[in-house]
């Protein structure tokens, strides 16, 4: 599962980073070393895949250089360029060929798919879907991926001793009823970053959030006329102000409305004036409160 930990650039002097090019800016100093991911059904788009750069290899500017771009990431400053920090006794070559056998398969209907699963908002949401059988073998030779994600360092951990075999990619492919979920990643996370703008989130309310949030979207009936934006909005108002928000007496007739068709999210959201809208803040604060004193005393 996912840990939090302190933040790990201070120590990152062996093992590989796993970058985005499409989001990685131009380096103010010598170009970078990096061997790319490439699926062979994919090397027509090799500029589109994920690359692996040396970490000893690196000089001190260039180090510094991806440092840098990690801490204005984790603030929310910066596209998700450097996906993880990648601790494996393997050579680059052979851990780009393990990471690109994740990158292409069968999707939805069987369609082929590239799975963006190395970056930090999918493998988020792919570690809170995913088996321990199905993590450990998506991992594989890989000891520890470490990321920024939700503004906070993560560790997966491989649990399992690595014992390669033929049936590690189907073990570590998504099913069938997974990628409803994941294709809701970005979704997911535009909801996490609006909850944290309200208050910064510390680690367990990441994960709290997160699985909340997961539960909500999981209600394909009631959000399948509902596009990108709609479905943030929904998901984010449903885990700011929790049951009180969706079994509020006001809003039953349009979630019936919703699922059937006859009404726009936006004709639902509008049942709730801005009084309603007040006394949910109020009864949220009011819960934050006593779930703050219940803390207090339980350290007393």
């Amino acid at each position: 599962m996912m840990q939090p930990i302190a933040d790990s650039s201070t120590y990152i002097v062996t093992g590989y980073f796993l970058v985005d090019v499409c989001n990685l800016p131009e380096p103010d100093c010598e170009a970078m070393k990096m061997v790319a991911c490439v699926p062979p059904a994919l090397v027509n788009f090799e500029e589109l895949m994920p690359c692996l750069i040396a970490v000893e290899q690196m000089s001190i500017a260039q180090r510094d250089h991806v440092l840098t771009t990690l801490k204005y990431q984790r603030a929310g400053e910066h596209a998700h360029a450097i996906c993880a920090w990648l601790d494996c006794d393997l050579s680059i070559d052979e851990l780009a060929v393990h990471i690109a056998r994740g990158l292409s398969g069968p999707g939805v209907g069987g369609a082929t798919v590239l799975w963006r699963y190395f970056d930090p908002r999918v493998f988020a949401t792919t570690m809170a879907l995913f088996s321990s059988a199905q993590r450990d073998a998506l991992l594989g030779p890989i000891r520890r991926w470490q990321f920024v994600w939700c503004r906070n360092w993560w560790s997966i951990t491989r649990t399992a001793s690595r014992n390669a075999s033929l049936s590690d990619f189907l073990t570590s492919w998504p099913t069938e009823q997974q990628w409803p979920r994941l294709l809701k990643s970005r979704v997911l996370n535009r909801i996490l970053d609006k909850l944290g703008e309200d208050q910064t989130l510390k680690p367990d309310d990441c994960l709290r959030y997160q699985q909340i949030v997961l539960q909500y979207l999981a209600d394909d009936v009631l959000t399948a006329y509902l596009n990108e934006d709609d479905l943030s909005e929904f998901g984010y108002l449903c885990a700011r102000y929790g049951p009180a928000y969706r079994l509020h007496e006001k809003l039953r007739p349009g979630w019936e409305a919703l699922r059937r068709g006859e009404m726009s999210w936006t004709e639902v959201r509008f049942l709730l004036d801005q009084s309603d809208y007040a006394q949910l803040d109020l009864a949220r604060d009011l819960i934050r409160g006593d779930q703050h004193g219940a803390r207090k005393v339980w350290f007393l």
